[in-house]
């Protein structure tokens, strides 16, 4: 694999340190700024903003990458422009109508979503955030995918991502709560901002921003994108949120979904150091390209280095469990450790699948897409309501590991099919995938049946040393000063 592409996952890796790092600072400094309740207010504020952002965009910017760059990738700037500046026009008029239902409703929000548990603060500010927020993604950041300049992407998110910081902390400890609502509003500008200043300044994405305009027939193909990417989005979160109900429901209440909530925690961690560069490096070239015999190499390549990459990964969690957890939380989680081995043995099959699943989008396969992420999570949704008044949390990890493992053989045989893979790419994959979770499995038994970790010690030394090596050789080759 070129080192191009392992340059890109090791920027989207930096992205994801500091925005995990930010994330711990903040909310560490804030909780104990506000106090326990004031953090509960906090969140249900947040997720309130993060649904009016949701509402506004509609995920436009999927659509706006997909139709907008075959046209950059041809020198077709007035119709890459139509594409961006119709998607404008549409979050422009999701913002207008939201507002108005805002204010006509405030009371029925206040009463119904929070309890009337705000007082006197001042609410509405959080729609001009939401606006400016789904502006960012779907006029700039689309922008940086459909011009392929992944590198803006990562700098301006970075950027946007300490102004958050720095603004929410200042202003929750000059005026609490409503000047989280204020800091929502600097934070959205922020991100605006850091995004034009990168991305506008560059010859390609100026003409793009010089050749906006509103095109009548690009609304359908944008909604079209819009409607997948907002139905699969509803349908996953409902079925994540009815399974770990089920989960509470059955199988000890809260501390066991507690203890999986920490599993699923740290594979959330991953995925980012691992999808971001997926997306960066394939998005951009397979919407410009298509399913083409040269795309299909680059799809290759690029699910040969995730297996590695996930394989060394997902191992090097599992082995350093007992000094990841207490560190990301404290001590008495460490009965999460009994999951993990057996969860990220699945989760390799997991991101494989997904770096499949957003090559299917990038070349416009909606319906396979679609299939593929509603059949995992309703599948997933379906194993933990059969087993998990029998198996408690077992249940929701076990059905990922199967549901998983299906998910990546249908995608396999999907591929082999339409002529997308080889069997000798396939088996190179596969190899990566039965190393890392063999040696996942074997830290899992390790671990359930009390026995000393040694083996899974060294095989995981063995693979994540192996698996990352490549990686480690292209970050001190970029960052040499030779």
């Amino acid at each position: 694999m070129s080192g191009g592409f392992r340059w890109r996952l090791l920027q989207g890796g930096s992205l994801s340190v500091v925005k995990l790092t930010a994330g711990l600072i903040k909310i560490k400094i804030i909780a104990t700024l506000l106090g326990v309740d004031g953090v509960g207010y906090l969140s249900l504020m947040l997720q309130f903003y993060n649904a009016l952002i949701a509402a506004i965009s509609m995920t436009l910017s999927t659509g706006v990458i997909n139709l907008g760059r075959p046209h950059v990738a041809s020198g077709r700037m007035q119709d890459a422009g139509a594409i961006v500046g119709t998607a404008i026009f549409i979050v422009c008029t999701n913002a207008v109508v939201l507002f108005v239902i805002f204010l006509a409703s405030q009371a029925e929000i206040r009463s119904t979503i929070f309890d009337n548990g705000f007082g006197a603060i001042v609410l509405w500010p959080l729609v001009a955030a939401a606006f400016l927020a789904a502006l960012a993604s779907v006029w700039w950041e689309s922008i940086t995918f459909a011009i392929d300049r992944f590198d803006l992407y990562v700098w301006s998110n970075i950027a946007a991502t300490v102004w958050d910081a720095v603004v929410f902390v200042v202003a929750i400890w000059l005026f609490g709560l409503q000047g989280a609502v204020f800091a929502a509003c600097l934070s959205a500008a922020g991100l605006f901002a850091s995004f034009a200043c990168f991305v506008g300044r560059t010859p390609v994405g100026g003409q793009i921003v010089a050749n906006l305009s509103w095109r009548r027939e690009n609304v359908q193909p944008l909604l079209s994108y819009a409607a997948l990417m907002l139905s699969t989005t509803v349908l996953g979160s409902f079925a994540l949120l009815s399974a770990r109900a089920s989960i509470v429901a059955h199988a000890g209440g809260a501390t066991a979904n507690g203890l999986l909530q920490v599993v699923t925690a740290l594979s959330a961690y991953l995925s980012p150091f691992i999808m971001n560069g997926v997306w960066g490096h394939l998005h951009p070239k397979a919407a410009a390209q298509g399913d083409t015999p040269e795309m299909r190499l680059e799809l290759s390549r690029t699910l040969e280095t995730c297996a590695r990459l996930a394989a060394s990964g997902c191992v090097t969690v599992v082995i350093t469990a007992p000094i990841l957890i207490p560190l990301a939380y404290t001590s008495k989680f460490l009965g999460a450790h009994v999951y993990l081995g057996a969860y990220f043995a699945g989760d390799i099959a997991f991101l494989l699948a997904s770096a499949f699943a957003a090559y299917l989008l990038a070349i416009g396969a909606k319906r396979a897409y679609w299939i593929g992420y509603s059949g995992y999570h309703l599948l997933l949704l379906g194993g933990v309501l059969l087993f998990a008044g029998d198996y408690g949390a077992w249940a929701y990890v076990g059905s990922h590991v199967v549901v998983a493992t299906l998910a990546a053989l249908a995608a396999a045989a999907f591929a082999v099919w339409n002529k997308q893979l080889t069997s000798a790419t396939l088996l190179r994959i596969g190899g990566w995938w039965l190393a890392g979770a063999s040696v996942c499995a074997i830290a899992a038994f390790e671990v359930n049946a009390g026995i000393s970790g040694i083996a899974s010690l060294v095989l995981g030394a063995l693979v994540a040393g192996y698996g990352g090596y490549p990686f480690a050789r292209t970050a001190l080759a970029r960052l040499s000063w030779k």
